[in-house]
């Protein structure tokens, strides 16, 4: 944390370049499509986030000496950007911002500011500030300063935001186990000193809740572990492509950078962005889009909108020089329907209207997903919206539904 703190750096101006013409890649199954590009952004130290299906938000670690220090945040449906600052920090003070938490469903962020409070030339220690933002409402709220109103009811905060699931390791059986964390007790906790940090949700390993499983690196190796939210299945090695941290997405895919050679890198640690398939391990390279090995959060997937966004590089030949940039790809998974005489409806619910029947066997290709699951008979899966051979756009319940390559 003390190395991010010492960085001086300057944040270019905050504008959105340009709505680039597509580009297309056909990637076994999926068409990747890069729709806007931002500028302003530095992919040595800031941090990306989906804080709602629409919004991705921009943790700028860096000092401001000339102004209060903000995040960002981008509606990529309005192309509108509006920083978020918060009140009760005071003006040029020497602080950042570091995201603690996210969950794109509930739309809820935790974060932390670290204040340097500095006395002539004395200089003491940081001062920490914990915030939980409602993205919706658009609400920050001072966790300290509010304490007696959140304890009274924790939920009116809180809410869906409160409990998650995390994969643990337990070295005397050498076995995985899933334990439930509270979000709200583990603030409590480190607000009040009985834990020294809350754990940064990027260090945890990734829980896939639309395909039921979890995604872990040991050593070379990237793994799976199915988990139905009752039971944790066999741990499967599935690739060792992908260098540093990655992404995984629509339970076979990752995105992350990936080199073979010295040739491939724009420079020492800088990679192409590229996807890899689990299955398969193939791999295909973002077109002159590169990032950075180590950086835990360059890359944000967003299952809901099939986006994939990338703080990362590019490179101009001309003037032989870094382009520093924010980049936004849509993917478009195929799918197959899986059984015989499947409605089809105008609304991901059962009580949306029935526009036909899907036969087994027919392709389609997945424009989205519900923000929600529903549970039909024995099965809770997402509800997805596809376009069918005729151009038509309809919903169809995710159990009839499989990803194909």
């Amino acid at each position: 944390m003390q190395s991010r703190m010492c960085k001086l750096m300057i944040l270019l101006p905050i504008t959105m370049v340009m709505l680039l013409g597509p580009y297309a890649a056909t990637l076994w199954g999926l068409d990747t499509i890069l729709v806007k590009q931002y500028s302003g952004y530095d992919p040595n130290d800031d941090r990306i986030h989906w804080v709602s299906p629409d919004i991705l938000l921009v943790e700028h670690s860096i000092y401001f000496n000339a102004q209060i220090p903000y995040m960002t945040l981008i509606n990529i449906e309005t192309n509108k950007i509006h920083k978020l600052i918060i009140p009760d920090i005071e003006p040029k003070a020497n602080c950042l911002y570091n995201i603690l938490d996210v969950d794109m469903a509930a739309q809820m962020v935790l974060f932390v500011v670290f204040i340097d409070a500095i006395e002539g030339k004395k200089i003491r220690p940081s001062i920490d500030k914990y915030y939980l933002y409602d993205v919706a409402s658009d609400r920050i709220t001072n966790l300290e300063t509010e304490a007696e109103a959140i304890q009274a009811n924790p939920d009116a905060y809180f809410k869906e935001f409160r409990y998650f699931d995390t994969l643990d390791y337990d070295s005397n059986t050498k076995r995985y186990f899933v334990r439930k964390e509270d979000r709200y007790a583990m603030i409590q906790d480190v607000i009040s000193g009985k834990q020294d940090r809350y754990p940064y949700y990027y260090e945890r390993d990734q829980y896939d809740k639309e395909w039921g499983l979890f995604f872990i690196k040991e050593t070379y190796d990237y793994c799976v572990i199915p988990y139905d939210g009752k039971q944790l299945g066999e741990k499967q090695v599935i690739g060792f492509n992908m260098h540093g941290y990655s992404k995984f997405f629509l339970g076979r895919y990752l995105v992350g950078v990936y080199a073979k050679t010295m040739e491939d890198m724009l420079d020492i640690g800088v990679e192409p962005v590229a996807i890899e398939n689990l299955h398969t391990n193939t791999i295909l390279q973002f077109k002159n889009v590169y990032s950075i090995t180590p950086n835990q959060q360059m890359y944000a997937v967003n299952p809901q909108k099939n986006l994939i966004a990338v703080c990362g590089f590019s490179y101009s030949y001309i003037d032989r020089d870094y382009i520093r940039a924010m980049y936004l790809f849509r993917y478009y998974p195929k799918g197959k329907i899986n059984d015989s005489r499947v409605r089809y409806r105008s609304g991901p619910s059962t009580s949306a209207e029935v526009l036909g029947m899907f036969e087994k066997g027919e392709r389609v290709i997945i424009l989205e997903r519900s923000a929600k699951p529903m549970t039909i008979g024995e099965d809770t899966k997402y509800w997805y919206k596809v376009q069918r051979s005729d151009g038509k756009a309809v919903w169809v319940y995710g159990a009839f539904l499989t990803i194909v390559d």
